[in-house]
């Protein structure tokens, strides 16, 4: 009992440093800093926080909110956050650690909070998931599902994951189709029109129709196709993105994506959207359907309530909404109901 104790203490203390570091990662990654240099600083005077004052919430009440050097406020967010962290945590400390020791389990949870908590927050401040996370956190997520052995699920789930939903944003793309016309209607596909990038695109749209019937049914013998597919596609998408500067990490969906005639093309989810359902599908795999729909629910009612407060009605056109936020409090939510039930 007592060392079931000690390793519950250290677990809590394990979280609140998790905490402490996706503040690092708030505020870094949005504006291209290391996340290993510089050490920590405070913002306003840059001067840099030594150690004792790097205590997650200890540190905050002991210095009263305030940097010790140039007095400047320290946002209540890093404190929220930290917090926020360990509370999430709790549900694993008690699986993982009380009932079910799993120190490999209780880490990788750790890490994928972390990312979701980072992501919600960046999204909703920014409009913006960053690619450099959203990436990691992928790669992250088929490691761990790897060493759990789930690694060719995890693989499929996130081949199928960019074929859809990348599927679904040229869908929402008029530049393609016009204003209602799905690819099924004949003569769609018109090549002579168009650039190498949206030739490909619209090899990738038809494929992914099949794959979506193979998307979240892992039936045997189709997993490795899609595997395969899947996996040429986020080859393509990377190629793609850092050769040719077709970028689309922005939530809002207002992109500039073409290699050639660059148009403001308005899309239904964006590619940093695209890259963290691959991140969900990775760690969720058979739930992610589950998931998907919480997120679109919290989604409404984030707008619906951000909507009624500006204007006290509720007016949803032209709002540009943060679903990367609410596809995080989504998986949060599933991945405590998973070790809860």
């Amino acid at each position: 009992m007592i060392i079931q104790t000690i390793y519950s203490l250290l677990a809590l203390a394990l979280s609140l440093a998790f905490g402490s570091f996706t503040n690092v990662l708030i505020y870094r990654i949005p504006r291209g800093l290391s996340l290993l240099k510089p050490p920590s600083f405070c913002p306003a005077c840059e001067t840099e926080i030594p150690w004792s004052d790097n205590i997650p919430v200890l540190s905050y009440f002991q210095l009263k909110g305030h940097c010790r050097f140039c007095s400047a406020v320290i946002p209540k967010q890093y404190l929220i956050i930290e917090i926020l962290v360990a509370l999430v945590s709790l549900p694993f400390i008690a699986k993982y650690v009380l009932f079910e020791f799993n120190p490999l389990k209780f880490i990788f949870s750790l890490i994928f909070i972390s990312i979701a908590v980072a992501l919600a927050v960046i999204d909703h401040e920014r409009q913006v998931l960053p690619h450099e996370l959203t990436f990691s956190a992928i790669l992250l997520a088929l490691t761990y599902a790897s060493l759990i052995n789930e690694g060719t699920e995890a693989l499929a789930a996130v081949g199928a994951t960019f074929f859809f939903f990348d599927m679904l944003t040229h869908f929402g793309n008029r530049y393609y189709y016009g204003a209602s016309a799905l690819p099924v209607v004949p003569g769609a596909l018109t090549f002579h029109k168009d650039s190498f990038k949206q030739q490909i695109d619209k090899i990738y749209i038809y494929l992914a129709t099949l794959i979506l019937v193979l998307a979240f049914f892992y039936q045997p013998g189709l997993v490795f196709i899609t595997l395969v597919l899947g996996m040429l596609y986020v080859a393509y998408e990377i190629f793609i993105d850092f050769y040719f500067n077709a970028h689309r990490n922005s939530a809002s969906s207002n992109i500039n994506e073409l290699v050639t005639g660059s148009q403001d093309q308005e899309s239904i989810l964006g590619g940093g959207d695209v890259a963290m359902l691959a991140f969900v599908a990775a760690v969720t795999q058979v739930a992610f359907l589950n998931t998907l729909i919480l997120a679109c629910v919290l989604a409404l009612v984030y707008a619906a309530t951000l909507s009624y407060m500006r204007s006290k009605t509720i007016d949803l056109q032209g709002q540009k909404i943060p679903f990367g936020a609410a596809l995080a409090a989504s998986l949060i939510a599933v991945m405590i109901l998973n070790v809860v039930i």
